[in-house]
């Protein structure tokens, strides 16, 4: 399944956004191609400039010699006043295209390594150099390939639900809401925001029954239980997770109404409502606690 998804997002940026990988060419690479600069001997990773009779140096190295432009000489091969060609360079990284590393060329003509512009398109889907907005579906994709590895591995107990996860919530809503989504990537999305909104609340959860701090506000959790619902392999879990957040809430405004934190409200129908909804957990202990409840919220009225 996992294979599949990797080769599905590699003909997404291969050939739904029209990518192509670039053989390094004499170019880029060719005959007399040095990894370590001449002049200093350490390894040419950036600010590589290359001569016209093909040798590359560190520009910072090379530079002296071209204080007497009429003199100078390539220090291999001693051609005298070589042409000066820039060296191509990824402008996300800001290295240079080296021998044996993919790179891809988008559509509107530029060229990055392939790695750091997947790593782009999982957040923004537009071209790094001049914000072209044909990447969108490519970006889309990498973005659903990028959350669904990580449900699994969640799933798997492999990797901790991380405490900022707008990184997993914004991609998706964003395939959702665009009208120019492609259908089975808003399909698919809606899947995946189902699935994260149930951990999610879970995790919720047992950060809460550590911390026993209830959010000031909890709308949140309630637009979460509404994107969690609807599959019938779990529905039955999120009604469970509705029942014990109804409880909660209720529970909680209780409490800052007698520590005076909030006033109390003309409308009570609401906790009632919520309180009825955790008494029918299949937890017995919140059923008896809910009912406890209800009933000190009866002599209030």
């Amino acid at each position: 399944m996992v294979m599949n998804r990797r080769v599905l997002i590699f003909a997404a940026l291969l050939l739904v956004a029209n990518f192509a990988p670039i053989a390094l060419g004499n170019d880029i690479s060719g005959p007399g191609e040095e990894e370590n600069c001449s002049i200093c001997l350490s390894e040419l990773l950036r600010d590589v400039i290359r001569t016209s009779c093909n040798h590359r140096y560190h520009a910072r190295c090379f530079q002296p010699l071209l204080q007497n432009r009429y003199h100078y000489t390539c220090p291999l091969c001693r051609r005298h006043r070589p042409g000066l060609n820039p060296e191509p360079e990824c402008s996300l990284c800001a290295r240079v295209f080296i021998r044996g590393v993919q790179i891809l060329q988008t559509t509107c003509g530029h060229v990055f390594h392939s790695h750091c512009l997947e790593s782009w398109l999982v957040m923004r889907p537009s071209c790094p150099h001049c914000r072209s907005e044909q990447l969108s579906l490519a970006a889309e994709t990498a973005g659903l390939t990028r959350i669904h590895d990580f449900l699994h591995r969640f799933a798997q107990g492999e990797e901790a639900w991380p405490y900022d996860d707008s990184w997993i919530f914004f991609p998706l809503n964003r395939v959702i809401q665009r009208e120019s989504s492609h259908e089975s990537l808003r399909s698919e999305a809606l899947g995946l925001r189902q699935e994260a909104n149930f951990y999610f609340l879970h995790v919720f959860l047992q950060r809460f029954a550590v911390t026993r701090e209830w959010p000031d506000s909890d709308c949140f959790l309630y637009r979460a239980l509404r994107d969690a619902g609807g599959n019938p392999d779990t529905q039955h879990e999120v009604d469970e997770l509705r029942r014990r957040i109804d409880f909660y809430s209720v529970r909680d405004y209780i409490n800052n109404l007698e520590s005076g934190r909030v006033l109390r409200p003309s409308d009570t129908a609401w906790m009632f409502e919520r309180l009825r909804s955790a008494q029918s957990s299949s937890h017995s202990e919140l059923v008896e606690e809910a009912k406890a409840l209800e009933l000190k919220l009866r002599e209030w009225r």
